[in-house]
């Protein structure tokens, strides 16, 4: 990691203008850091005066990641490790990260394969890389499966590859995605985003009081749609066939999110090595320090119809 910290610290210099600071709220572009230029150059030798202040190099003695919930006056969360930093705690299955924002308020918990805070035999078996598991109840109607999405966004353009491997890694990343992905890696901000409904690899309903494990969860939608069951079974519908079915946009309209039950979502990652930030493609590995340009990665869920976040942390 430490290696590839010149690049980002010399993007960042050229780049560090971004949008002016509000006093009562700290925009997603103030953060421009990756874990290996931080590690490299420490807080105070941070060259961008004004934006939000990143945790000193000692803060990863302990973890080569730290989790931040960046949005203070859209999104309450409860414990914050340091208050400064908006840190949060993850790898710890016994302890839920509390969170509120206006469309959803319930708990999160995020793990991270290969780290020395990963628990012992969470991922043993799995191929998964991170797991993130969320439960909670919406607060407003109108949020639509076709709106809800699970991805990035970035604040500024990508250091983007040759354009053949541009192509055989876009197309490959939205093959892992699902149906629906909204894919931009060229313009000036880029994302991926996917319709949670489709995306997610586990999601339950429940009524309130009857909320399962949140790491320990069936694939049930029932009690949401009793219609979604298997032709011949009578049983709720596999995660695999519910990702199917609303893959297609058709299936995803005219539903919405209800705020009556308890929704459990279960995501995985496949992909992204977060201890590292190379994503393998097959044949070759994408070096995200140099393509986010310092930008964190992101944990996203968004309503892309309002433009608010149900979700969103940095790694």
């Amino acid at each position: 990691m430490l290696e590839r910290a010149a690049f980002s610290q010399s993007a960042n210099s050229s780049q560090a203008a971004c949008g002016p600071a509000s006093k009562s709220f700290v925009p997603d572009a103030s953060i421009k850091v990756d874990q290996g230029l931080l590690k490299s150059v420490g807080a105070a030798a941070w060259p961008h005066a004004g934006q939000s202040p990143v945790p000193a190099a000692a803060a990863f003695n302990a973890t080569d990641v730290l989790i931040r919930s960046p949005d203070a006056h859209e999104q309450a969360v409860t414990p914050l490790l340091s208050p400064q930093h908006r840190t949060v705690p993850f790898n710890n299955p016994t302890q839920a990260l509390d969170f509120e924002t206006p469309l959803f308020k319930g708990k999160v918990v995020v793990m991270m394969k290969g780290m020395a805070s990963t628990p012992a035999g969470v991922f043993d078996g799995k191929r998964r890389l991170m797991w993130m598991a969320i439960q909670g109840r919406f607060k407003q109607p109108g949020v639509s499966f076709d709106g809800l999405c699970l991805g990035s966004e970035f604040s500024r353009p990508l250091k983007l590859p040759a354009g053949a491997l541009l192509s055989k890694a876009s197309m490959w990343l939205v093959s892992k995605m699902g149906s629906g992905v909204q894919l931009d890696t060229s313009g000036p901000t880029p994302h991926i985003l996917a319709p949670l409904i489709a995306a997610a690899q586990v999601v339950n309903v429940s009524k309130p009081g009857q909320e399962p494990n949140m790491l320990d969860v069936e694939e049930d939608m029932t009690a949401f749609d009793a219609g979604l069951v298997g032709s011949w079974s009578g049983k709720a519908l596999s995660g695999a066939k519910r990702r199917a079915l609303f893959g297609g946009k058709a299936a995803r309209q005219g539903r919405w999110f209800d705020t009556e039950h308890v929704w459990t979502f279960q995501v995985y990652d496949h992909v992204c090595d977060y201890g590292s930030f190379l994503l393998p493609i097959p044949f070759f590995k994408v070096d995200l320090v140099q393509v986010l340009d310092g930008q964190p990665m992101q944990l996203l869920l968004k309503d892309t119809a309002s433009g608010s976040n149900m979700l969103k942390l940095e790694a």
